[in-house]
């Protein structure tokens, strides 16, 4: 209806015909987790995949990266794979049946290499109430031994040393078990053990020595006597003086001992 500055008015009507808005596709998007897989995990991805003007009815996986969305339904979808770089696409319809793709390429690395636990000991023929050093000799192939543990009693527990080296003496002959258990930088372990045998250890007799000073003595002039004695098997606990020559040996005691001669 207009007015014109006469006051004059006019009017005019039309039918308008109002259609139903066209259906707007759904947006396809998805996250996986965890965000830096290695090979043999499980990888969980799930759909984000939004719509304006309506709801998600329904996602499809494709996760060999094959171009089939055949592999799995549903708003999550889960694999693992090898190493290496692999296409993961979800296909997602709206209520209204309009489709929408995408995809992602997942770089999921090396699995982490267990290390190879090892050791050595010295002596290699160990005998009773002598002391035994164990070292580890693991390796890791790409990483590095973060822990190093010992069972020296064979008890399973690996709580009696820790460190690259160990030592023990064992006072009874036998075999004896021992064990390392080493852990990468990875988180993954690894165990050696071995049979350690120990022999009766056999009883070595000294070897008696000295030396005296001065070398050229003199009559009247003192002379000190030094034991250089050894023992191959363990140490000297006695030394015992014979001066006058006659056989018995109660004449002083300790390593060093004294005397003169009054006649040449």
């Amino acid at each position: 209806k207009v007015i014109d500055n006469d006051g004059l008015s006019a009017e005019t009507t039309e039918q308008i015909t109002v259609g139903t808005p066209a259906n707007q596709p759904p947006v396809a998007s998805f996250s996986f987790d965890p965000p830096s897989p290695v090979a043999g995990q499980t990888v969980t991805f799930t759909d984000t995949s939004t719509d304006s003007d309506g709801t998600i009815a329904q996602e499809k996986w494709d996760l060999n990266g094959d171009g089939n969305f055949n592999d799995a339904t549903g708003s999550t979808a889960t694999k693992a794979f090898g190493a290496g770089e692999h296409t993961v696409a979800v296909k997602v319809i709206d209520n209204g049946g309009a489709t929408a793709i995408a995809s992602q390429t997942i770089e999921v690395g090396a699995a982490n290499q267990p290390p190879i636990a090892s050791f050595t000991y010295d002596p290699p023929a160990p005998v009773t109430d002598r002391t035994v050093t164990f070292t580890s000799t693991s390796s890791d192939s790409d990483g590095t031994i973060a822990s190093t543990k010992w069972d020296l009693d064979g008890d399973g527990k690996f709580n009696d040393a820790s460190g690259t080296t160990a030592s023990r003496s064992f006072s009874t002959p036998g075999v004896y078990t021992v064990r390392v258990k080493v852990i990468d930088d990875g988180g993954a372990s690894a165990e050696a053990g071995e049979q350690i045998t120990v022999a009766e250890r056999a009883t070595q007799a000294p070897t008696a020595a000295f030396g005296f000073s001065p070398s050229l003595p003199l009559t009247g002039q003192t002379i000190t006597l030094t034991s250089s004695s050894s023992d191959p098997d363990g140490m000297i606990v006695s030394t015992a003086w014979d001066l006058d020559g006659d056989g018995q040996y109660d004449d002083a005691a300790g390593t060093t001992a004294t005397t003169s001669f009054a006649t040449a």
